[in-house]
């Protein structure tokens, strides 16, 4: 079993795969063109990408109509409070582009827009240079239906994460190119995923663990404590979804004592599979799968999401075109990433 770390646009599959597509912020403009009396709002848009040979980190956005100025500071310890803390570093009006960097560091940024009547509230960022945050848009309660599909109108704000690896089918000695994509979102009160494999052969036997099937693995880390938070604790989560229904595996965190999961933590996870095609059959070629799912904020040690809150967030493709367990794909983050060294995972930025 092993664990995958998921960061935003432009990384690599290991070995076999490769992927593209970048998720986007979504905050609410504040003040409207041609009747600024109040400090600017928020910004639109924004996406962050980096590289770590040169090491880099760069953002735009659309800025709101009132911004006259904006301000970026720069922590390696927390966000920046207020456009005095941290560190200054050089921003346009609509992007920013921070070569100071190291690779491998993490970096919290504070961005602020001002104009006579003084500043915006900050809009946070956190990113590694060559690996850029992911950051799932907010909708509102109640706008998705979990049915397995992506067709509501809310995943529209959730831009598609889209990966594609080639695989070797070996029950049948075929060719089976995987693709598909992923969403993510939240509410007020849920974190929903979706997760689409265009996969010709549907399998889930049982024969192994659920890490042995098709699906995604997902691992939480709530706390967000990467200097010391090494092995998962009571704030750490691991599910794995299969394209089988009843076939759902969950773990929560058991530290300081060792690196197991405990699996007696049952959330109340909602999820819907559409199968396009029949699972374990041979005899036929499938189209695709589809999941769609919603976990409870509280079954995840939390009441809510703030803007600006950052968590370890990752997932692990899995693949079972092969005999006897599944071919795994995750996204590179840092050597030596495993699912039980929670420093090694993703970051989610909300």
């Amino acid at each position: 079993m092993g664990s995958l770390c998921f960061l935003l646009a432009c990384a690599q599959f290991e070995a076999k795969g490769s992927l593209a597509g970048y998720f986007i912020f979504n905050q609410s403009a504040g003040s409207s063109a041609g009747s600024c009396s109040s400090a600017p709002g928020l910004p639109q848009n924004l996406t962050v990408t980096t590289t770590s040979a040169p090491a880099k980190v760069s953002a735009s956005w659309t800025a709101d109509t009132c911004a006259t100025t904006s301000v970026l500071r720069r922590s390696t310890t927390s966000t920046p409070a207020n456009v005095e803390s941290g560190s200054s570093i050089e921003s346009a009006l609509s992007s920013f582009s921070d070569s100071t960097v190291v690779a491998g560091t993490l970096y919290y940024y504070n961005l602020f827009f001002g104009n006579s009547y003084g500043y915006s509230s900050g809009t946070a960022i956190s990113a590694i240079p060559g690996k850029t945050t992911l950051s799932p848009p907010k909708i509102a309660n109640g706008s998705i239906v979990i049915d397995g599909s992506d067709t509501d109108a809310a995943w529209a704000s959730s831009p598609r994460f889209d990966f594609s690896f080639a695989e070797a089918y070996g029950e049948s000695g075929g060719t089976d190119s995987v693709s598909g994509y992923v969403r993510l979102a939240y509410d007020d009160s849920n974190f929903y995923m979706f997760y689409k494999s265009n996969d010709k052969y549907v399998w889930v036997d049982g024969a192994g663990g659920q890490w042995t099937e098709d699906g995604i693995e997902v691992f939480f880390d709530m706390n967000f404590d990467r200097q010391n938070d090494t092995i998962p604790d009571l704030d750490d989560f691991h599910l794995i979804f299969t394209a089988d229904p009843g076939y759902l595996w969950k773990g929560r965190g058991d530290g300081p004592g060792g690196v197991t999961w405990d699996t007696s933590w049952n959330p109340a996870i909602s999820s819907a599979i559409v199968v396009d095609g029949t699972i374990n059959n041979n005899a036929d070629t499938d189209t695709s799968w589809s999941l769609e799912w919603k976990i409870p904020f509280s079954d995840l040690g939390i009441v809510s999401i703030s803007p600006g809150q950052s968590i370890g967030f990752t997932f692990w493709i899995n693949e079972d075109d092969t005999v006897g367990h599944a071919a795994q794909h995750w996204y590179v983050y840092t050597p030596g990433t495993t699912s039980t060294n929670t420093s090694t995972w993703g970051i989610a930025q909300f």
